[in-house]
Formats: structure tokens, sequence, C-alpha cells
């Protein structure tokens, strides 16, 4: 794939709402790559992605709130936000997670039971 392509490619997505693309887009507008910088785009491009619950985002974000950084206004309160969001998207991906091994786990076992018993 050619770096137009890419760029088509990660724009459509961006105007589908895939958080994954935001954060690319707010990373590439940040730094100026493939884009002219622009700092206040980057920072809603992050913005849009971490409400879409994009880790990395999220946690940038709070990370920004705290030290200023892309422009963003130290305020410790939507720092403190962001990082609860944080641990909150993350507990809820262990838990997804768990559901699926232990659904993965009785898979297994279903399919020991099969083959022992075609086995007999």
């Amino acid at each position: 794939m050619n770096n137009v392509d890419y760029k088509l490619l990660l724009r459509l997505a961006f105007k589908k709402g895939n958080a994954t693309a935001q954060f690319e887009l707010a990373m590439k507008y940040k730094e100026g790559i493939d884009v002219q910088q622009d700092m206040s785009i980057a920072r809603e491009l992050l913005l849009m992605a971490a409400r879409r619950k994009h880790h990395k985002a999220i946690w940038i974000t709070a990370y920004n709130y705290q030290s200023g950084e892309w422009g963003f206004p130290v305020d410790m309160v939507k720092s403190t936000y962001w990082n609860g969001q944080l641990m909150i998207n993350l507990s809820q991906d262990i838990d997804k997670t768990k559901k699926y091994a232990q659904k993965l786990s009785g898979d297994i076992q279903d399919h020991r039971n099969i083959l022992a018993f075609a086995t007999k």
C-alpha cells in the first residue's frame, strides 16, 4: 500500500469514527507528518479518540492536562478524570478478557468430551 492509499484509508476510517484512525491522525498533526503541523487539530483529534475509549489517547490526554503539553491547559481535575476513565476502560477490558477465556476454556472442555466419547 502506498502513502496516498494509506492517507485515504486513514481519513475514511476517521470519518467513520474509528478511534485508532483519530489517534493516528492526531499524532500526524502533532508532528507535522504528511500534513502541516497543527496542534489545535491534534488536540481535537486526540480528545475524539479518548472519548471513543482509545487507551493510549486517554493516557496522553490525562498526561497533557497534567503537564500542559500539546497546548492543553493544566487542569488537574480533567487529568484525574481521564486517569479514572483509563482505569475504568482497562478494568472493563480485563473483565471481557476473563469472560472470553472462561468461554474458551468451556469450549475446549466440550471438545475434549466429544473426542473422548468418539474414541470409545
